[in-house]
């Protein structure tokens, strides 16, 4: 009868490891318990495709979904994504350092009427958190849910983040692409134009001549333009440059026909073309501006040198895309860099080591000895 015994023993093992298993192994830790009590909302960032925000700085709208977001209000254009997806992280789940529950008074606290909003629109469903006043101690802000009778005290780092300028919440980037996805790059200057094309892995430069650039020429310099292979490393280097500029400030969100005037002349002219995009990105960065946001020679928009005088600032330069009626800043710094030497553009390799060009024929000839 050993067997049998030995077989019940067995089925009780079982049992009990598979008790332990389903349910034992699957209850939260001490620390997980906690921190599922203190949670207050938890709202899956991919799911979010809303954010409405009120504080006592700014009133914005954000809509958007992953990486693309946008501001819809007070104005349209680019969301910075780092800003944003720091309140969706935020939010995923949002935990309090403290609750209050029946202990104190929404008014007590700031929460009536609430000192900022912020609504959360994902799946189709919204979600309100109101913010109340910093706490006495410690750098902690009240929340509360509306309707709720429960106060938390969460970090302050939440409200600040969104507590901003509206400027804050905008993209900083000028030219948001993926280097490797450019197919072709065309900048105009007033001393050098070019364009760059990509075949394969290979970039070929093309070098053009206007006439201002031809009467420029002295006797001497070369009269024709340049088509070549390009230097790999050199492009990559431009288009480092590109993906580099930074917004510095907004100057104008519908500027004025005299405000565009700042453009003129181009400075420089860049045309991006990139696959997946469904137009070319394209660039004119125009004359210097002052911290008041005016060209550096005056509202009538005298260049440097010219009637009107130089400011002290020198520093930055108009900028605007086509495809958004923004006016921006951009250091001078940052555009004289893309003002690239076609020659300095070239392919470095010998004439008869480039790839286009046939390998000399091998010869079994034998050298003549003395």
């Amino acid at each position: 009868m050993r067997w049998k015994t030995t077989l019940a023993l067995l089925v009780i093992v079982i049992g009990v490891g598979a008790y332990v298993s389903l349910y034992e192994l699957k209850q939260p830790t001490p620390e997980r318990r906690d921190a599922l009590a203190r949670q207050v909302v938890r709202i899956d960032a991919d799911q979010i495709t809303k954010l409405e925000i009120q504080t006592p700085t700014v009133t914005a709208v954000l809509e958007g979904a992953g990486e693309a977001w946008r501001l819809t209000s007070p104005i349209t254009a680019r969301a910075d994504s780092w800003f944003v997806q720091r309140v969706l992280a935020t939010l995923d789940p949002l935990e309090a350092d403290r609750i209050l529950s029946g202990t104190v008074k929404p008014a007590d606290c700031g929460l009536e009427p609430p000192r900022g909003t912020l609504k959360v629109t994902a799946g189709g469903a919204a979600t309100t958190l109101l913010f109340g006043d910093q706490t006495a101690v410690g750098k902690h802000v009240y929340l509360t849910l509306p309707e709720s009778p429960t106060v938390f005290i969460v970090d302050a780092a939440f409200f600040d983040h969104l507590n901003q300028s509206l400027d804050a919440y905008r993209a900083r980037e000028l030219l948001p692409f993926e280097t490797w996805k450019v197919t072709q790059v065309a900048l105009t200057a007033p001393k050098a134009s070019f364009t760059l094309a990509k075949s394969g892995d290979a970039w070929r430069l093309t070098e053009s001549f206007d006439s201002a650039q031809d009467s420029a020429l002295s006797d001497g310099e070369r009269a024709e333009p340049i088509a070549d292979e390009a230097d790999s490393a050199e492009v990559a280097d431009l288009l480092n440059d590109l993906k580099a500029l930074r917004i510095e400030r907004f100057l104008a969100d519908q500027p004025t026909p005299e405000q565009l005037g700042w453009l003129e002349p181009p400075y420089a002219k860049v045309t991006l073309t990139v696959e997946g995009l469904a137009a070319p990105l394209e660039l004119v960065i125009g004359k210097p501006t002052t911290d008041a946001g005016t060209p550096a020679g005056g509202r009538g928009g005298s260049p440097i040198g010219e009637a009107g005088g130089a400011t002290d600032n020198e520093e930055q330069r108009v900028a605007k895309r086509a495809d958004e009626p923004a006016l921006y800043a951009v250091t001078s710094a940052s555009a004289d860099d893309l003002l690239k030497e076609p020659q300095d553009l070239r392919s470095k390799q010998p004439e008869s080591f480039k790839p286009s060009q046939p390998a000399p024929a091998a010869t079994n000839s034998t050298p003549l000895t003395p």
